[in-house]
């Protein structure tokens, strides 16, 4: 969906919603903000086994992202618009994936000479 703003203001709010299909249990839906001749940048993720929200660097209180599993669906809104926020925007599905890493860290002591 495009929405266009032709003089964008602190009292407007963007929202872009995104479906998606699954029968996994977890999974993430991130947000991505994409300008012409640049790399996309992560704005945003929800997890499905909590509520908390991931945000990008720079990416502040303004970006919020939703999830709701009910019905297949994330939204992300953006307030306080701004021109900077003339962008594409994408969202994406991942599974999540947790590795158990254990690291031991060995001081070796110099040896004592006699």
């Amino acid at each position: 969906r495009v929405q266009h703003f032709s003089h964008p203001d602190k009292r407007e709010t963007a929202s872009f919603e995104c479906t998606y299909s699954t029968t996994l249990s977890d999974y993430d839906l991130s947000w991505y903000r994409h300008y012409p001749d640049k790399q996309p940048e992560y704005i945003v993720r929800r997890y499905s086994g909590n509520e908390n929200q991931y945000r990008g660097t720079g990416f502040g209180n303004r970006f919020s992202a939703q999830l709701h599993k009910s019905i297949s669906s994330t939204s992300l809104s953006i307030s306080e618009l701004v021109v900077s926020d003339s962008a594409v925007y994408y969202c994406a599905f991942s599974l999540t994936t947790v590795i158990d890493c254990t690291a031991s860290l060995v001081q070796k002591l110099p040896s004592l000479s006699t």
